[in-house]
């Protein structure tokens, strides 16, 4: 009985060894991409089982949540400055909004390379531990 429970544990974790590794991988990038193009989907990966652990996972939803958040602030923002300065408020809404979508694509890349590099000006909070 205990060889059998060894075999199952060895061919269990050599199943994971190899099984898990490229899909995972994949899988990552998918997400980890996914989140950057529609940042209140940031917390998918962390509802999988096989992906809540993981750091690259933590790093990349982090990172995705503080796109949502600056989302947040600036069109906040633009609502109040909208009232007193209408064109100036439009002007500086449009390049906010462009900032934001370059620190998507930039955290999309490095999503999709593997790589965990903080996004620029606000990659460097930490709100998910």
């Amino acid at each position: 009985m205990e060889e059998e429970n060894t075999q199952t544990q060895t061919n269990g974790e050599s199943k994971k060894e190899e099984g898990g590794t490229l899909e995972q991988n994949n899988d990552l990038r998918t997400f980890g991409i996914l989140g950057y193009i529609v940042p209140p989907l940031f917390f998918i990966p962390l509802l999988n089982d096989r992906f809540r652990d993981n750091d690259a996972v933590r790093f990349h939803a982090n990172q995705q949540l503080l796109l949502l958040i600056g989302y947040f602030g600036i069109y906040i923002i633009h609502q109040f400055t909208y009232m007193i300065f209408m064109s100036l408020s439009f002007t500086l809404w449009q390049v906010a909004n462009l900032a934001l979508l370059v620190l998507a694509i930039i955290g999309a890349m490095n999503a999709y390379k593997g790589e965990q590099k903080e996004l620029p000006l606000i990659g460097h909070f930490k709100i998910l531990k």
